[in-house]
């Protein structure tokens, strides 16, 4: 999921923001201890000298006095760098310490999208119509009324406008679809599903077709043997479920088509609100 990506990422970035501060510290140690070698290893000053050579011939001058002895000089301090396999060992030992802190966090928001209404609002896309606009969801067909309260722009997840939800013009017909185009390849991991607002309609279950952008023909989610998918719908009209997908898919256009042909797959009237999960 784009979590666990997002995390991974953040993995990287810190080992290299480990390797770069550990190798300046390393570059800098070692100029320190280059300064106090040089500074530390200093000569003690010069002791006073011996006269010099006696001159021309006249009187005798006197011996001058010894100069003092000079104070012995300190040794040099060791400065010592920590070795590079010191450092490698505790870097290891923070890179185990952040994989433990980012994995508690990426534990923490699985926990989060657990929860279905956090999923929902954290990784749906149709509720706002900044986001995807009532131009961008389409339908096979739609009950025909004056006030278009019908239309699949209706059909948005807890939608309460219009009828409350999109309904078909007709109950009975197999190729019946609704469809989301998002305008540009998403990755998609499943799709939540509510029946009619305040009405006792929903559809019971359905197959999920998608297409990428620039892609030829829809293609249905298919199970491991290959098979389409059967997604169980509602078995009442608020209550919101969510299916996912056997593997996330990268679709511009996603269409659910409410399954007809071989048993009645709603109850009252084939209607829906649905949304797109992107996480």
């Amino acid at each position: 999921m784009f979590l666990k990506m997002n995390m991974k990422m953040i993995h990287v970035l810190l080992v290299m923001y480990e390797l770069i501060v550990i190798g300046s510290a390393y570059q800098q140690c070692n100029i320190i201890c280059d300064d106090d070698h040089l500074q530390s290893s200093t000569p003690s000053p010069p002791v006073a000298g011996l006269p010099g050579k006696a001159g021309p011939k006249g009187a005798r001058g006197n011996i001058g006095p010894l100069g003092e002895t000079g104070e012995k000089g300190e040794a040099a301090e060791s400065c010592e760098c920590p070795s590079l396999d010191g450092m490698r060992e505790e870097m290891t030992s923070m890179k185990e310490e952040l994989t433990n802190k980012i994995n508690g966090v990426d534990y923490i928001m699985q926990r989060l999208l657990s929860m279905n209404d956090n999923r929902i609002k954290l990784c749906g896309n149709l509720r706002s119509p900044s986001k995807i606009e009532d131009s961008q969801l389409t339908a096979s067909s739609s009950w025909i009324t004056d006030d278009n309260s019908h239309d699949p722009s209706h059909g948005r997840l807890f939608s309460t406008s219009g009828r409350g939800g999109w309904h078909v013009g007709q109950n009975m017909r197999d190729y019946e679809w609704i469809q989301v185009d998002l305008e540009q390849n998403e990755e998609l991991y499943g799709v939540a599903t509510q029946g009619r607002y305040n009405s006792n309609q929903w559809v019971t279950s359905y197959s999920v077709l998608y297409k990428t952008d620039g892609g030829g023909s829809f293609l249905n989610i298919v199970d491991k043997s290959g098979e389409p998918v059967v997604f169980q719908g509602n078995t009442d009209h608020s209550t919101v479920v969510i299916q996912n997908f056997p593997q996330p898919i990268r679709a511009r256009y996603l269409l659910i088509h409410p399954l007809v042909a071989s048993s009645v797959s709603w109850i009252g009237a084939l209607s829906l609100r649905f949304d797109v999960l992107t996480c």
